[in-house]
């Protein structure tokens, strides 16, 4: 879903450089609420400040997990590139998701023994087996044999060179060194999510609204706002935001994927406006939005 912006001032920095397309919630995560009205200056800084660790949130990767079935395109974009590990063998070996699978990395077991992806497996050996000054003719053997190696036993491959196809088991996300989410990146998501409901007004200059910008520009925590996070029942694969109303002050919700919920408190901030409910089914694609 695409919002029309009728301003020419970008609601961050309120300069007049053009305005490009900026996610609401960032895409990384799945988001498609869209609409123009950050300069590329400031949707860059966002792209590569707070939002840039996101999807690293454990929380996240355990939503998108529990989630695979109903969103595999999504759950592959969040994964993509991060961390797993798994057992091979005797050895416990690190990993990369890649293209929907965990492609272990190239590792020295405690014995010496070098450890490879057995998609790699063959440029490793040949290499090995040309530094060694092997024959061609002895090098294709080796080939050979290595392509028709049976799993778990010892094979030799030429004089001094053996190998053992180990499966990989149990691969298992890791998490420890995952980033939480930055509350800045759900008040960034309110922030624009109040400019979609206010419109151009959203671009007066107001001590209220310059400390929110401020915030989000120099990514640090502000005495304006302050996020409350919460966990809904279940997974679900959805994402929403909520205009909660004023109670005394502007209050928006955001979900991701249903269960992690955020509630932003802008404490300076309030808008004659009410309740209303963005929706976004990630199964289906369809979005929807209801006043309440």
């Amino acid at each position: 879903m695409k919002v029309p912006w009728f301003g020419d001032r970008c609601i961050i920095c309120l300069g007049n450089d053009a305005l490009s397309e900026e996610h609401v919630i960032p895409a990384a995560l799945g988001g498609d609420l869209k609409c123009d009205f950050l300069c590329k200056p400031c949707n860059d800084l966002f792209g590569s400040s707070f939002e840039a660790k996101a999807r690293t949130d454990p929380a996240i990767r355990i939503a998108v997990a529990n989630l695979r079935s109903e969103i595999p395109l999504i759950h592959d974009h969040v994964e993509n590139g991060q961390k797993y590990f798994a057992q091979s063998g005797p050895a416990r070996v690190r990993g990369i998701f890649r293209q929907g699978t965990v492609t272990p990395r190239p590792s020295k077991h405690i014995d010496g023994s070098l450890m490879v992806p057995t998609d790699d497996a063959p440029e490793h050996i040949e290499r090995i087996l040309e530094k060694g000054g092997h024959a061609p003719e002895l090098i294709q053997a080796a080939l050979v044999r290595l392509a028709a190696a049976p799993e778990r036993q010892k094979v030799e491959l030429a004089p001094g060179i053996s190998i053992i196809n180990w499966p990989t088991d149990g691969a298992k996300r890791d998490l420890s060194r995952g980033i939480p989410l930055n509350d800045l990146v759900v008040v960034k998501i309110a922030f624009e999510f109040l400019a979609l409901m206010s419109g151009t007004a959203i671009c007066n200059d107001t001590r209220q609204l310059n400390e929110v910008r401020r915030a989000l520009k120099c990514a640090r925590g502000s005495a304006a706002f302050s996020v409350e996070r919460l966990l809904a029942q279940d997974y679900a694969p959805f994402h929403g935001i909520c205009f909660e109303g004023n109670d005394p002050y502007v209050k928006i919700q955001v979900r991701l994927f249903g269960r992690l919920a955020y509630r932003v408190h802008f404490r300076r901030l309030s808008l004659d406006q009410r309740k209303i409910v963005y929706t976004h089914n990630l199964k289906s694609g369809d979005q929807d939005v209801r006043g309440c």
